[in-house]
């Protein structure tokens, strides 16, 4: 949350040159019975984000005052409506804009024979937010607003301080990213991207920290107006900031081609995606090793997948059995309303931004080795986490993951917050703090 302190003195005195137009405000404020002195202040509140945000509005008065909101500004609301002579705090709020277009509103603060009008203005909202889920960049499924240049991000949650870093274009595709040990000044590998005019991912290099390529990814495209997923990995973290290959969502893919070397074979992944009838999708993997330039089968495997509609668009509902996705609902929005695995129920919060977990509860056999019993999460009004309570099967106590504090830039993206860790087998809390610095394309 920011503030910002506004302190002005009711007087007789014209203020400022801007105007605000009798018939925005509301009559019952404003009465002018030409003995009031209309005074257009030339502070204007300007909220940079279209997120829930406040601030306050500092005031110093020669008699008791009382104040207002203009009409139309029901998105805009304050603290307290009256207050005595002297100097007083209006805390003012606005609510999130969800529209593409700028907003503004007044405030009429009116004490004695004088009136004083401040323009409250908000920023709108990224035209990104409503482009269905699965078809958006790297940037706008991590939620974050503005055109991001890099990332630098460190984090010590694990008691092992990491920096990684995160490289974008300017159409928001995920160019590199690669993590760096801080006690060793290594990074362990780095993943290099490449896209087409349509922001297809083309390709996947990974590289070790001597520079050599140790696995690689191709993709084919041309299944048009179809979705196509690797898994479901990485959909149950709270707040994924890139994400990987495996749990990638690659809009119109028809093959995909991996490759790695392990015990000094160079071995493959070939995955072709075929649509059969009633919408189902029918993925053949193949997996072989190159022996001296023989083609040596290891592995064939055939899954399949449905699909079901929402507003025109196809989404995609994961394969059934060995862990994966068993049932699954979606949000107008296109993110998932509800998963289901074998082992699992993962409830999804609606959310315009990004995906993230509301809560996770273990429904598999009661028999079976199992870790967590279920998982619940809050957040606050930026949509990051804040608080997760995790209770453990056969065992006392919850840990609670908490992030009290955060700090924004003013494209409201996070640049720190605090984490408070709290397990039953700890004496103490575990605390750590994340940062992440921003370098834009341009700001607006």
């Amino acid at each position: 949350m920011r503030y910002s302190v506004f302190a002005v003195i009711l007087t007789c005195t014209f203020i400022g040159m801007f105007t605000a137009s009798c018939d925005l405000l509301d009559k019952s404020v404003l009465v002018d019975d030409g003995k009031k002195n209309i005074i257009n202040d030339s502070t204007t509140i300007r909220v940079m984000n279209s997120m829930p945000d406040s601030t306050e509005l500092i005031i110093e008065t020669t008699a008791d005052w009382h104040a207002n909101v203009a009409k139309d500004g029901d998105w805009c609301s304050i603290s307290k409506q009256e207050g005595r002579k002297g100097r007083d705090t209006i805390h003012v709020h606005v609510d999130e804009n969800t529209s593409t277009i700028i907003r503004e509103t007044s405030i009429v603060v009116e004490s004695g024979t004088n009136i004083l009008i401040f323009k409250v203005m908000q920023r709108a909202a990224e035209g990104w937010l409503d482009v269905i889920y699965w078809n958006r960049t790297a940037l706008q499924r991590m939620g974050i607003h503005g055109i991001v240049e890099s990332i630098a991000a460190t984090d010590n949650s694990t008691r092992t301080e990491f920096s990684s870093e995160y490289h974008f274009d300017q159409r928001g595709n995920l160019l590199s990213e690669q993590s760096i040990r801080k006690a060793t000044n290594k990074y362990e590998t780095k993943r290099t991207y490449t896209y087409d005019e349509s922001n297809h991912r083309l390709t996947c290099s990974v590289t070790d920290n001597a520079d050599v390529v140790v696995r690689k990814w191709k993709y084919e495209y041309g299944n048009t107006d179809k979705l196509v997923a690797f898994s479901a990995k990485g959909w149950s973290d709270p707040d994924p900031l890139a994400e990987d290959m495996e749990g990638m969502i690659v809009p119109d893919l028809s093959a995909a081609y991996k490759s790695w070397k392990e015990g000094g074979f160079e071995y493959h992944e070939d995955r072709l995606y075929v649509f059969e009838e009633e919408m189902k999708l029918a993925i053949y993997i193949e997996q072989w090793k190159d022996s001296a330039g023989t083609h040596v089968p290891v592995m064939l495997d055939t899954m399949r997948v449905s699909y079901q509609f929402f507003d025109g668009g196809k989404l995609r509902l994961p394969q059934k059995g060995r862990g994966y996705v068993d049932n699954s609902l979606y949000y107008s929005n296109g993110m998932l309303k509800m998963m289901e695995t074998k082992d699992g129920k993962y409830d999804f919060l609606d959310n315009v931004q990004r995906m993230v977990v509301s809560s996770f509860a273990y429904t598999g056999d009661a028999a079976a080795d199992h870790d967590i019993d279920s998982y619940h999460c809050e957040y606050n009004s930026n949509r990051d986490l804040i608080e997760r309570r995790i209770y453990y099967n056969k065992s006392q106590g919850v840990t609670v993951e908490s992030y009290p504090q955060y700090q924004y830039d003013d494209q409201h993206n996070w640049t720190a917050r605090v984490e408070e860790i709290n397990r039953p087998e700890y004496s103490q809390a575990i605390n750590s703090a994340s940062k992440r610095d921003y370098v834009y394309y341009r700001n607006y």
